[in-house]
Parts: C-alpha cells; sequence; structure tokens
C-alpha cells in the first residue's frame, strides 16, 4: 500500500469489513506496521489508525526471517537457539559414539532444513553449526578444540561406503534443496509464483540477478544443468545457447562474442544461425 494516511484509512475499514462479514477477528496488536521509505511522524499516524505497533526488517514470516536486505549472522540466531535447546537437554556423555552420531543425523541434521530449503545460508552460519555437531559428536560439550576429533569433519561427512561417518554435510543440502526453485521452473505445472517470475524475469538481464530469487536460480541453474540431461521433443523447451549441445559445453561459452551481440541486438534463432554460419565462412 501507498505511505500514507489515506491508504492506511481504507486499509483498516477494509479489514474491518472482512471481520464483519467473515467473523474472523484481527488481533491488531499482535500485528506490526513495518514503514518503508516513511517518516517517523507519518509512520506513527498511520500505526495508531491500524492500531498496532511500528516495526522494522527482519520480520519473522512462516518462520523465517524476512527483510528486504541482506540477512546477517544475527538474524539467524532463532536457527542456532534451536540447536542449543536439543543439546541442553541430552546426556550426551551417556551416549555412545553411534548413538551420537544418529542423533546428529536424524536431529541436528534435520533441524536446518526448513531454513535451507528457501535460503542460502551463509558460510559463516554454516560454520556455527557444525561446531556445535561436531563438538556434541566428539565430546558432548558445547565446543571441542581439534585435538579431541578423531577425524576431520571433512571425512566425518563422507559417505559410509568411503571410509566416512555418513553426517550430512549441511552445504550440500542447502544446494540439493534449493535447486527445487530451477526444477519447478522446468516443470510444465503452472505454479502462481513461477508465473509470476517468468513474466517479471529474464536472467539475462542485470536487474533480474540482482532480486533474490533471480540470483537464487542463476546460482543454482549452473548445478542443475551439471546433474540433469535434456532430451529434444518439440523444442519448446529447449534453450539453444544455454543447453550443452558440443564438447558439453553451453554455446554461450563456445561463442561468448555472438550470445553478446545477440544479447545487444535480441536477435532471432534464425537470424544467431545465418549470423554464425557467415562468420565459419570467412577465409
Amino acid at each position: 500500500m501507498k505511505g500514507d494516511v489515506a491508504s492506511m484509512t481504507a486499509l483498516k475499514r477494509i479489514l474491518e469489513d472482512f471481520s464483519a462479514a467473515t467473523g474472523l477477528t484481527i488481533n491488531f496488536h499482535k500485528s506490526t506496521f513495518v514503514p518503508m521509505h516513511v517518516d517517523a511522524t507519518t509512520a506513527a499516524e498511520m500505526a495508531e489508525i491500524l492500531g498496532c505497533s511500528v516495526s522494522s526488517f527482519p520480520q519473522t514470516y512462516l518462520g523465517l526471517p524476512l527483510s528486504p536486505h541482506k540477512l546477517k549472522f544475527a538474524d539467524y540466531q532463532p536457527l542456532l537457539l534451536s540447536f542449543d535447546r536439543y543439546l541442553a537437554g541430552w546426556k550426551a556423555r551417556l551416549l555412545s559414539t553411534g548413538g551420537r552420531i544418529v542423533l546428529v543425523n536424524s536431529v541436528l541434521g534435520s533441524l536446518p532444513i526448513y531454513y535451507m530449503s528457501s535460503i542460502l545460508l551463509p558460510k559463516k552460519v554454516v560454520e556455527a553449526l557444525d561446531a556445535k555437531r561436531r563438538a556434541f559428536l566428539w565430546t558432548g560439550e558445547e565446543r571441542c578444540h581439534g585435538s579431541s576429533c578423531l577425524v576431520a569433519w571433512t571425512g566425518v561427512c563422507q559417505p559410509k561406503e568411503f571410509g566416512g561417518l555418513g553426517v550430512k554435510n549441511l552445504t550440500d543440502m542447502n544446494h540439493c534443496l534449493l535447486l527445487k526453485f530451477v526444477h519447478k521452473l522446468h516443470d510444465p505445472e503452472p505454479l502462481p509464483w513461477k508465473q509470476w517470475f517468468l513474466s517479471h524475469s529474464d536472467l539475462s538481464r542485470e536487474a533480474a540477478r540482482d532480486s533474490y530469487l533471480g540470483k537464487l536460480i542463476s546460482h543454482e541453474l549452473r548445478r542443475y544443468q551439471d546433474l540433469t540431461r535434456v532430451r529434444v521433443g518439440t523444442g519448446d523447451r529447449t534453450s539453444f545457447w544455454h543447453d550443452r549441445w558440443l564438447f558439453n559445453t553451453p554455446l554461450c561459452d563456445m561463442f561468448p562474442a555472438l550470445y553478446s551481440h545477440v544479447l545487444r541486438r535480441d536477435l532471432t534463432v534464425r537470424a544467431v544461425l545465418d549470423i554464425g554460419l557467415h562468420a565459419q565462412l570467412r577465409p
């Protein structure tokens, strides 16, 4: 909504009509009002009309921190505290190493899944979570020194058939969970968020890559291409430039000058083929 008093008045009237029509009463005292680019005086007047307190980002939305800016390490404290709550209730010293491995995988490895399904966790956050898992596994304490670790953490995260302990690698899990967004973009099911994204975004443009979802998809797209193969049917879902036609390399990487020229001129595929043909026929 617009950041003015008139818009807030109209919103409050709509919400009151909704409550009267459905019987669902809105508790404004448990709601927050987040102004963006609104001066303090106007924000106070708008909050008084709505009947809720003024707040700021990041906001907790569906259990995740929501913010238009890059999240800081402190914004992930709820996730770190969830680890501490579980660890405080476990009698680690009474458990065998095998029992600790089971808890590390089944419980501690599952706690961040909800976060990792929507957010690419910063390296610092992953290191903090791994430090808690590593300390519980080897000593049962909150922290441990390297001398207490019998195996390097990279070896611990290796599968058992390769000599590791089979502990889940959080970074790999995070990327695998985020790949679902790229996979759903290739799925024919008309999801609302996908229709909106495809109608408003073009990953070849810098502005689209600056959005959170655009960054996430462009970052995971290359990994998705390495894991999948394309079978050409009607050609409707075939990418001329980004699919790997020759030598397992996309054409945009093999012919970068031609690709940049196409982006500038917005040429059709037929024109592109003609340009490439004339370029090869030149002496």
